[in-house]
């Protein structure tokens, strides 16, 4: 099966190779952060067109750790406070295509967070998607790569990293990690299978029907669907209100056939259950749950008013 997937990918990657515009490159990593009704961990970024090969909404990650610079050069402190106007100003530049600016400032902050600050990582992955809009393959090349060192295990990074490659004409680098994404994915698929299993379990405890059962498996795997196939590429238990809120107003309504208000009330319901179920097992914090549940109550209306323009 992965030979197929790869032959297929392989074949529109030497078709469509001087056709696909340099500009539709890379895709940003998602982190949280609040931009006007949008939930506190997301903001909407629309830096690439639909041509690319995934193409959808974008969003960027908010770096939550900053170096604070004082009056002597390079003696610096970091606050997570002070890092999120900086990530949100990168965020803006992108959003805007100032990716010049971009650069700019996330430089700023990589040359103040330590070498294995856990969160160096989202500003590397920014760093190389801007390079790669700038279309200097080479320095996108070189972001994904160190941040590929300190994070091996995410499928996005080594997906973007074969992206530039490709533009540079590193075929035989593309396709292996091209192979190297398709690894992560299986893994998380396979952490996923074991959770959806608990929480059917836990939910024929809780003395529910077994048709009310069944509508929370189903709609809670369909949220697993969309964290796999799609940009956030992770784990289930990794889920945060951002990707709760994007699953409900792009996603689902494109997506899903069956989708209607009524499918659309259904799911909600089972997403306060799943996270629920999380919270109890540890898999996910309490605040975690709670920023959860007021995204869903908070922007229900927009979530059925999202199903109703489709």
């Amino acid at each position: 099966m992965v030979g197929r997937e790869l032959g297929v990918l392989w074949i529109f990657v030497a078709l469509t190779y001087h056709s696909t515009p340099t500009h539709c490159l890379l895709r940003p990593r998602r982190r949280i952060r609040s931009c006007g009704n949008i939930p506190r961990d997301l903001i909407s970024l629309k830096a690439c067109n639909s041509n690319l090969i995934h193409s959808r909404s974008k969003a960027v990650r908010r770096m939550s750790k900053k170096s604070k610079q004082s009056k002597q050069k390079k003696k610096v402190t970091t606050s997570s406070s002070q890092a999120d106007p900086v990530f949100d100003l990168v965020g803006q530049h992108i959003l805007r295509g100032h990716y010049a600016e971009a650069v700019v400032n996330c430089e700023h902050l990589l040359n103040y967070l330590p070498r294995h600050a856990p969160l160096r990582v989202d500003a590397l992955a920014q760093l190389g998607v801007t390079w790669g809009m700038l279309q200097d393959f080479s320095q996108s090349y070189t972001a994904f790569t160190e941040a590929l060192a300190l994070d091996p295990n995410t499928a996005d990074l080594w997906y973007n990293r074969s992206e530039a490659s490709r533009f540079m004409l590193r075929l035989g680098r593309a396709l292996r990690d091209i192979e190297r994404a398709i690894e992560c994915v299986r893994a998380i698929q396979a952490y996923n299978l074991p959770l959806l299993s608990g929480f059917m379990t836990w939910l024929k405890q809780s003395g529910l029907s077994e048709e009310t059962i069944y509508n929370h498996v189903v709609n809670s795997d369909f949220f697993t669907t969309y964290l796999v196939r799609d940009e956030p590429l992770k784990k289930r238990d990794e889920a945060r209100r951002g990707d709760v809120w994007m699953f409900f107003v792009d996603w689902f309504p494109q997506k899903a056939l069956w989708a209607s208000i009524t499918s659309t009330k259904s799911s909600i319901a089972s997403f306060k259950k799943f996270f629920q179920w999380m919270g109890e097992m540890g898999r996910v914090s309490p605040e975690t749950v709670a920023d959860v549940l007021s995204t869903l109550k908070e922007s229900r209306s927009e979530f059925l008013k999202a199903e109703a323009s489709w």
